[in-house]
């Protein structure tokens, strides 16, 4: 993706600056869980920045700052937003991991994992062939 995409796709982004093109997603419709990973090598996050500039129509394009999750060259994956976006996204990264490093985890991502967990054992016992797992459903 080009410079100039990149800005495109941040000031016509799907919702207000923010964008994901995602190699692989998970999605319920009572909310959005994104999830993606790669099956290669494990890398190290690419984050850069670009200034305001004109794009190709000469419309002005915002500063903005971009996410490749899986590496500076790899094209799976671009998140691009909003300066102040990134920087509450920053915010609240920083909070989230000093809690996790304390043993200290979010009420929400508790109950995802519950959830997630439920949902494994459900399929398991699908896969054996038992519709009736004596929880009413």
């Amino acid at each position: 993706m080009t410079a100039t995409e990149a800005g495109d796709s941040t000031k016509h982004g799907a919702r207000e600056g923010l964008s994901a093109s995602l190699r692989r997603e998970r999605c319920s419709f009572h909310s959005m869980l994104v999830s993606t990973f790669r099956i290669e090598d494990d890398r190290t996050p690419y984050v850069f920045s670009m200034p305001p500039h004109l794009d190709s129509e000469g419309d002005e394009v915002a500063a903005c700052v971009s996410v490749r999750p899986f590496g500076k060259d790899s094209r799976d994956a671009l998140i691009n937003m909003s300066v102040d976006e990134a920087e509450e996204l920053a915010r609240q990264l920083v909070a989230v991991v000093t809690d996790a490093r304390k043993g200290r985890f979010c009420e929400h991502g508790v109950q995802m994992a519950e959830d997630m967990r439920e949902q494994d054992l459900k399929e398991a016992w699908l896969v054996l062939g038992i519709e009736d797992l004596g929880d009413g459903e």
